[in-house]
């Protein structure tokens, strides 16, 4: 499992290309979480409370922005809507990639690929994991792919 230290030498190293709007306090984290309905697991809290929303190099992560806006809220509301409740109810969207989204699970704090069908293919055990290999990936050069702590899965 990748560490918070990591991810801070990961951002740092890469922060001309990194875009966060800077963390919030844990009000407004309390106010995310009770307006979704869940628990955030401790490394999501760690990463809004130290970062916010945003990410590195076109990667971008949803997140709470320091205004009004709560981008994690008002994406996984949206798509909870529109996937006619597809969506588990403890899962929020943390991650776009247009033809399917990543969802954190609030129950065990791994995250997930989930499609509208509501199926999911992979997983990753940490959102530290996820993140890391968000970051690694948007910035290799090599077109490598940091996937080894992916999980194949079975339909669901």
């Amino acid at each position: 499992m990748h560490t918070y230290e990591e991810i801070e030498h990961l951002v740092e190293k890469y922060k001309s290309a990194a875009f966060f709007t800077g963390g919030v306090c844990e009000s407004k984290i309390k106010d995310a979480q009770q307006q979704l309905g869940v628990s955030f697991p401790e490394q999501y809290k760690w990463f809004l409370s130290k970062y916010g929303h945003g990410g590195v190099n076109g990667s971008w992560i949803e997140g709470i922005g320091k205004s009004s806006e709560y981008p994690v809220v008002e994406q996984t509301k949206s798509i909870r809507k529109y996937s006619r409740k597809n969506l588990n109810n403890q899962w929020v969207i943390i991650y776009d990639v247009d033809e399917y989204y990543y969802c954190l699970s609030c129950e065990d704090g791994k995250v997930r690929d989930w499609d509208l069908s509501g199926k999911t293919y992979y997983e990753i055990d940490s959102f530290l994991d996820f993140l890391y290999t968000i970051i690694m990936e948007s910035v290799d050069n090599d077109g490598n792919i940091y996937r080894d702590e992916w999980k194949k899965i079975a339909l669901k």
